[in-house]
């Protein structure tokens, strides 16, 4: 007896144990159930943020393509549901953008509203890039969908005016944007070129057709003959409006001098051993308050930038090649490399204040934007210089991949497909400049100043109108 009362204890030890473990593997379910709730919040507000971006550049491009055939209603109207279905694709999105999101009306200044009207004028268009209640495919989620939220409407508006401005005060006709090559310029079809923005090909000049351009547009070559335009949009300036009639020569000013600003470059900051530099050679947006950037050396085989790596007001010396990892980018640096230069990409990045040379190739990714995006126009200054002595790759494509008062330089500059600049733009190119289509380019109202010499194309001055988001 005394031994069979000596075991029950145990016994009820044991099974309390095992009522314990029950409670605790109830209570890790309902942990597990938890996060898995929270990680599908997380993953459908991330999603829903990527797809509000997608729209807001959307319309933001189809606002400012509409913009500019504000005179013909119904290609205004054509030219934002074109751009919103080429950023878009309808049979990934839906139609985003249906001609009732398209709406033109009058812009009133003193109080800064939109007015829509009927009357035939426009000042100004309005759009509605929307996915959902009518305007394209609703956006799914994933775990949300078990709470019965299975989809979200989103949508992003944009604003565009046209106003006349003062242009090229000083007669530098081709002062806000110049794309020049020393042999022949090539551009692939549905480019829209605006603001006066200037393109000449010493040898020849090639659109590939179904281009826009404004009537302040200047194309030009040594021999007028060897320019082809192709056909133009309704409501483009026609190919005589554009095209310069009589034979232009343009001799590069930064191309001839690349090998001796990299070598000064070298000597002056690599070689010397200084740890700062405050010299003429960098452009000054480099320096810190104090007048001067600190000097790193990386004297490696291959060095690899990762997130993190790269300070403000810095100038890096890089002994051989070189390469961005994904989500890097750089504010107020300045990088120079004997080998070449690379960009591996990333969401939303931004290259501002910088000076990127390299020996050899630079060969950035398509996902990031370039220069200050609100007021690189009024600044009338450059913020990005992108300098190589063999060749510039940009990767084109994305639709938030937009440089600003941006300057370039090498013997060959292929920026790739969909190339975007909002306004302010010189590049000298020694052999070739290839952009591979449904290219927006535009240069600014007044003249762009910067670090580095540039051309200059004397001409009378003269009124155009640009094109401004406004909202």
């Amino acid at each position: 007896m005394a031994e069979g009362h000596g075991r029950r204890p145990f016994a009820t030890l044991r099974r309390l144990v095992r009522d314990e473990a029950g409670a605790g593997s109830v209570f890790s379910v309902l942990w597990l159930m938890a996060l898995m709730i929270i990680a599908g919040v997380a993953v459908d507000v991330s999603n829903a943020y990527r797809v509000r971006a997608q729209l807001q550049a959307t319309a933001d491009a189809a606002a400012l393509a509409a913009i500019l055939r504000v005179g013909d209603p119904d290609g205004a109207r054509a030219a934002a549901r074109q751009l919103a279905n080429i950023n878009m694709p309808t049979d990934l999105n839906g139609d985003v953008m249906p001609t009732a999101l398209v709406e033109l009306g009058i812009w009133e200044q003193a109080s800064g509203t939109f007015v829509r009207t009927e009357l035939p004028l426009f000042n100004a268009v309005r759009v509605t890039a929307k996915r959902g209640d009518d305007g394209g495919d609703v956006v799914p989620t994933f775990l949300l969908g078990l709470m019965s939220n299975e989809s979200w409407t989103i949508a992003a508006s944009s604003t565009a005016v046209y106003r006349p401005t003062s242009a090229n005060a000083d007669g530098n006709q081709c002062g806000g944007g110049l794309i020049m090559s020393e042999k022949d310029l090539q551009m692939g079809g549905n480019n829209e070129l605006t603001n006066g923005i200037c393109v000449h090909g010493e040898t020849g000049v090639k659109f590939g057709g179904s281009s826009f351009f404004t009537d302040d547009v200047r194309i030009s070559a040594f021999d007028p003959d060897t320019i082809e335009i192709g056909s133009v949009d309704n409501g483009s300036a026609t190919e005589d409006q554009v095209k310069v009639d009589e034979p232009v020569h343009m001799e590069a000013k930064i191309l001839p001098q690349l090998d001796t600003m990299f070598d000064d470059l070298w000597t002056e900051i690599f070689e010397s051993g200084i740890s700062t530099y405050s010299g003429p050679l960098i452009p000054d947006f480099i320096y810190n308050d104090a007048g001067y950037a600190n000097v790193v050396r990386v004297d490696q085989w291959w060095w690899t930038v990762q997130p993190g790596d790269l300070n403000p007001h810095t100038i890096y010396v890089v002994n051989h090649g070189m390469q961005l990892a994904g989500k890097v980018d750089a504010q107020n640096v300045a990088i120079i490399a004997k080998g070449q230069i690379g960009m591996g990409g990333g969401p939303a990045l931004t290259f501002d204040k910088v000076l990127i040379f390299g020996e050899g190739n630079v060969n950035f990714a398509g996902s990031a934007s370039y220069g200050e995006e609100d007021h690189y126009c009024d600044d009338g200054e450059f913020d990005v210089y992108m300098f190589s002595k063999t060749k510039i790759l940009l990767g084109g494509s994305d639709p938030k991949a937009w440089t600003h008062a941006f300057m370039a330089a090498a013997p060959d500059f292929h920026p790739g497909g969909s190339f975007k600049n909002g306004g302010g733009i010189y590049v000298e190119a020694s052999e070739q400049v290839h952009l591979g289509g449904n290219a927006q380019i535009a240069g600014c109202p007044g003249d762009m100043s910067g670090h580095y010499e540039t051309i200059t194309v004397e001409d009378d001055s003269m009124i155009s109108y640009s094109a401004a988001l406004v909202r």
